[in-house]
């Protein structure tokens, strides 16, 4: 029996692992080339300074729990060096919290934790890889669901801020993945291991916790076995998933006064509102999970979003005929998770549901491979398959051109990008304010005809400075703005109210009136 030659099995290793490797280089890349992009309202309150007090306490309480400690801990690594090399000196327990508490103090600590949780947001994208490679077998349709989610700029620009949800969404898919293995293999060590993991999520953020759902179904449907044998392992799989938890948060049964107290104020904030982030539950929510889900969550462009989530819904039929018990995993978490958190609060915050978007890029990949399988002519699949990758190289250029924007922000050249617009729109009346028309004429631009005063059809503006109060934006709107000029560290038509980078935008006047901006009045 002759053995493969050694070329081919190099190409096969290639094959198998190039796609993935390239897609978390590329991630990785722009991620940490927009690492500095400034404030972002919950990273210090709830994660730098929490992370520092455990360290200084010598108590590790992750308080406060408005959010879990995963995230606090994982804050934590950058200052391990100091640790490891005050231990090596010698020093005791009190000296090695301490260089790591001074650790904090460096001018670029915040960076430097911010790289970190790019890279682990990352793995998400091998995990998506290696669950449709699992399940499919097939190394083409997995690169597809693993560019799909990893070229998606939402979770791109979510996972450089320093909270758990782009974690969360990374734990929903080395879940998906170990219940892929699980189903495949049938080995209870997978499924175990997906019960651990679901504890590591909620203690990343308290909604992971409805992953124990396709976790513990898919406990109590191994056969053969009596009925007394399944709940046994759906008692194992919760029990691995609050041990688990409880070792990134241990304050829930340690300090349980201030723990509900904590996630009081939490309930409270999601079922009473949250200024333009209000929203009525049920169906309401749910159209702007949908909405946000059809236009945006995969591509910055809307019909390339639109394409890859219709995929995804016709992925979940292909599942649902194919093979129903998995389906229920596919298919069931995103919509059971989807109903819970419409129907139960009032405020919608896209990155929430980030955590849904592994499972929608293993859907989109199947809609999108049966297409590719389905189609008779050479000429067709090849056609096909050169527009999926166009579409994947317009978002991969995205995210370049996000984190130089970020790099690179400049208020002049955001002015001068912005009178561009103007004089190549001349069909359109603009109102220019000052400050935008005083930073572009500092960099040579003229002010064009159709720039007015009286009865425009849209205006121009910087968001932070001339725009609206604080938190009287209206939000969660995907044609907000009409243009938008400068750092791309976030998608302002969800987060209008952030209080980062400014930057220049173009509005039309009904819209700009009513977020209440002083220069549409």
């Amino acid at each position: 029996m002759f053995s493969e030659p050694k070329w081919r099995l190099k190409a096969d290793w290639l094959r198998l692992w190039l796609p993935p490797v390239l897609l978390v280089a590329l991630f990785v890349g722009t991620g940490l080339r927009g690492i500095d992009f400034g404030h972002h309202w919950d990273e210090r309150e709830f994660t730098l300074d929490a992370s520092r007090t455990m360290l200084a306490n010598g108590l590790f309480l992750s308080r406060p729990y408005i959010y879990p400690g995963f995230a606090k801990l994982l804050a934590l690594v950058p200052s391990l060096d100091d640790g490891l090399r005050a231990l090596g000196q010698g020093g005791g327990v009190r000296q090695v919290l301490g260089a790591m508490v001074a650790a904090f103090n460096a001018p670029d600590y915040l960076l430097q934790a911010r790289s970190v949780f790019v890279m682990v947001c990352a793995l998400g994208i091998l995990w998506v890889y290696l669950a449709v490679w699992v399940t499919s077998r097939r190394w083409w349709q997995a690169t597809l669901a693993a560019a799909i989610l990893g070229t998606s700029w939402e979770l791109a620009y979510h996972s450089r801020f320093l909270v758990g949800d782009c974690l969360l969404a990374q734990f929903s898919a080395l879940c998906l993945l170990l219940l892929a293995l699980y189903r495949r293999r049938g080995h209870s060590g997978w499924l175990w291991a997906a019960s651990i993991v679901v504890g590591l999520a909620v203690g990343t953020k308290y909604p992971g916790v409805l992953l124990l759902a396709p976790v513990m179904f898919c406990a109590a449907l191994q056969r053969p076995a009596t009925l007394s044998q399944r709940a046994a392992r759906v008692v194992i799989a919760g029990a691995l998933s609050v041990a688990s938890y409880l070792v990134t948060t241990p304050g829930t049964v340690i300090d349980p006064i201030v723990f509900a107290d904590a996630l009081a104020k939490v309930k409270a904030t999601y079922t009473g509102g949250w200024f333009g982030y209000s929203i009525a539950p049920g169906f309401p929510h749910l159209w702007l999970l949908l909405r946000y889900f059809t236009v945006n969550v995969f591509s910055p462009y809307a019909p390339i979003a639109a394409v890859f989530f219709a995929s995804a819904i016709a992925g979940a039929v292909l599942c649902w005929r194919d093979d129903r018990k998995f389906a229920v995993v596919l298919v069931g978490f995103p919509v059971l998770f989807a109903t819970f958190f419409c129907w139960k609060y009032t405020v919608f915050i896209v990155r929430n549901f980030l955590l849904l978007a592994p499972f929608l890029a293993v859907l989109s990949a199947r809609g999108l491979a049966e297409a590719l399988l389905r189609l008779r002519w050479p000429a067709a699949r090849i056609t096909l398959a050169v527009v999926i990758g166009c579409a994947l190289a317009a978002n991969a250029a995205w995210l370049i051109a996000a984190g130089e924007s970020i790099r690179h922000r400049d208020d002049g050249v955001a002015a001068s990008e912005a009178m561009v617009y103007v004089r190549d729109h001349p069909g359109t009346r603009f109102r220019v304010s000052a400050k935008v028309t005083s930073m572009a004429a500092g960099r040579g631009m003229a002010v064009p005809s159709n720039a007015v005063q009286a009865n425009p059809d849209e205006v121009v503006f910087f968001a932070k400075t001339e725009g609206a109060a604080a938190y009287a934006w209206t939000a969660n709107d995907p044609w907000l703005t009409r243009a938008v000029f400068g750092p791309r560290e976030i998608n302002f038509n969800y987060y209008s109210t952030w209080e980062g980078s400014d930057r220049v935008v173009v509005m039309t006047l009904v819209k700009a009136k009513a977020a209440g901006i002083p220069l549409a009045q």
